[in-house]
């Protein structure tokens, strides 16, 4: 887990070394691209110095719910307070694609919002352009989004980082995806 640049220089001087071995030894090898994970507070904080040191962010959202939140996904006794639509994950994930597009570098989104179709489309809207997730889930993902206009999913995403509490945020993903997109999004497959 990245938290800052020394993180990465770290991880660049392991790979900088094993370069030399490689030339040392004779033997060929093709550049390694550097990049960071980012799902931890610390690492979105620092995304726009961290973005300057690497080729491309890999976005965790799993991990930065988690962490953003301080909550233990697997402990039933607090898994409520596990949100992913709460706004300090969606601010940590606006943040960090700004930090990005800022340093040119792309971003890959992984996690369980790259492969649920609403939460795809708040990424969408939020500027996210590469999803990582299983394979049987790209064609359920890919028919969702080719369906969705993206200045409607930034519209809603607007509205979304206006709100004070992820209970907010969820009613207007229902209320806007139902009214929007009733035939894609029945009332069970939203938060």
């Amino acid at each position: 887990m990245v938290v800052d640049v020394a993180d990465v220089r770290m991880a660049k001087a392991v790979v900088d070394e094993e370069e030399e071995q490689l030339k040392k030894a004779g033997i060929e090898f093709a550049p390694v691209k550097i990049g960071a994970m980012i799902e931890v507070p610390a690492a979105v904080l620092t995304a726009d110095r961290i973005a300057n040191e690497v080729d491309f962010f890999e976005l965790g959202t799993n991990d930065l719910v988690q962490y953003t939140l301080a909550v233990d996904r697997g402990n039933d006794a607090v898994s409520e307070w596990f949100r992913t639509l709460h706004p300090a994950v969606l601010f940590g994930i606006k943040r960090s694609l700004e930090a990005a597009e800022q340093a040119q570098i792309p971003v890959i989104v992984c996690g369980e919002m790259a492969s649920t179709p609403a939460y795809a489309v708040l990424l969408l809207g939020l500027g996210a352009r590469d999803l990582s997730m299983t394979p049987a889930l790209i064609p359920r993902i890919r028919s969702t989004l080719s369906q969705i206009d993206t200045s409607e999913a930034r519209d809603i995403v607007g509205n979304c980082l206006t709100c004070a509490t992820a209970d907010e945020v969820e009613e207007i993903v229902r209320v806007e995806f139902r009214r929007r997109w009733p035939d894609l999004f029945p009332l069970k497959n939203l938060p």
